[in-house]
């Protein structure tokens, strides 16, 4: 912690504490994006066909496969 931390109020340090931490709904937004990143550069490096990539994603949930077709989109444009 660096001099100007420690003179702070120990409740404004733990308000700041908090402001850097990832709530589990956060970090599981993240690991599903790193998920989509790892499929999505799978299929666009031709390592993985569409019919491979639809099996992949199938099951998803809604936002997941929204996310998706987004990628895929702007990867046309």
């Amino acid at each position: 912690m660096s001099e100007w931390e420690e003179q702070l109020p120990p409740i404004m340090r733990e308000k700041l504490a908090k402001i850097g931490e990832l709530t589990p709904e956060e970090k599981e937004r993240m690991k599903e994006k790193e998920w989509l990143e790892s499929i999505l550069s799978k299929y666009y490096k031709g390592d993985l066909d569409s019919k491979g990539l639809w099996e992949r994603l199938k099951g998803s949930k809604q936002s997941l496969l929204s996310m998706a077709q987004l990628r895929i989109m702007e990867s046309l444009g």
